[in-house]
């Protein structure tokens, strides 16, 4: 799955190379969203998986708050 290769090509099809700052949040929180969703149509043990990676990443981003 290659969603931010995904998400880049769309972001210029639909806002061109000179997007303002308001159509990057949108389109970056629209990924998000897509992404959420997708999850929730994997199995159960993928759904497990991935909460464990965001916890991990989250964990890291606190880290480097910290640093």
């Amino acid at each position: 799955m290659n969603v931010g290769g995904t998400a880049y090509v769309n972001f210029e099809k639909n806002y061109g190379l000179s997007p303002n700052f308001q159509d990057a949040i949108k389109a970056v929180c629209k990924m998000f969203m897509e992404n959420k969703k997708f999850m929730k149509s994997q199995s159960e043990e993928d759904q497990k998986k991935y909460a464990i990676h965001m916890e991990n990443q989250r964990k890291k981003e606190e880290f480097y708050l910290i640093d």
